[in-house]
């Protein structure tokens, strides 16, 4: 396959004599979750007393990438950063410090990745949404209060609901799963929807009003945002 950089988290304890020579990092490479999680912390915790895991690795997106801190390891494309915080350490600053390490990595997209929209009116609410509204009327309400065309609110019977889900394959549109916040691409993605039956792109104006369904950018569910058309 094409080559690609590999970054990990490395930590090097300093307890004053402890550590000599060079530091030496073993890690174990391969594909899903596992490729990124450290391995020789046996021997980690062995010389430093520590009783370092996995889990205490955690991960997080950045630069544009959704992935709220967590110790599972992402394994879609993004840009994430790694850190492990260690308590009880002796340092220049004294003993019984915190100390944290950090990298900031990439994971690159593959060239089998599609995606795709599925579109459907929307007669119910989102599963993620039940806990903020309790029937469909309440959405379309908030929805047509951030609709504004030329400064005046459609007329009745000018818009139309849709529930528009963003789905991925990984493996060239063989199976297909619902994206997770983590999907989204930096700088945001372009959804195509069809236009309402009897109107076209030439003839009428639109306006589209997004409300998400999970947290994101800043947002969070139930949110709502007004799209470039």
């Amino acid at each position: 396959g094409a080559a690609g950089s590999f970054q990990r988290l490395v930590l090097a304890q300093d307890t004053g004599s402890a550590i000599t020579g060079a530091v030496r990092a073993d890690f174990f490479t391969g594909t899903g979750e596992a490729a990124a999680t450290l391995n020789g912390l046996s021997d980690f915790n062995t010389a430093t007393g520590k009783s370092i895991t996995a889990t205490d690795i955690k991960y997080v997106g950045r630069a544009g990438t959704a992935y709220a801190e967590s110790a599972t390891a992402p394994t879609n494309a993004g840009k994430y950063t790694a850190k492990l915080t260690l308590t009880g350490v002796k340092t220049s600053a004294g003993d019984n410090k915190s100390v944290t390490a950090s990298v900031d990595y990439e994971i690159a997209g593959t060239a089998t990745e599609e995606r795709k929209t599925e579109e459907e009116p929307l007669k119910k609410v989102p599963d993620e949404l039940k806990s903020l509204y309790s029937n469909v009327q309440q959405i379309e309400k908030k929805l047509l209060a951030n609709l504004i065309i030329n400064g005046q609110a459609p007329a009745p019977g000018q818009t139309v609901f849709k529930n528009v889900e963003l789905m991925i394959s990984h493996d060239g549109g063989k199976t297909w799963v619902k994206a997770t916040a983590e999907d989204f691409r930096e700088g945001g993605i372009t959804v195509e929807v069809d236009y309402p039956e009897g109107t076209n792109g030439r003839e009428y104006l639109f306006a589209v009003a997004h409300m998400l369904t999970v947290a994101m950018n800043g947002m969070k569910a139930g949110d709502i945002e007004n799209l470039k058309w």
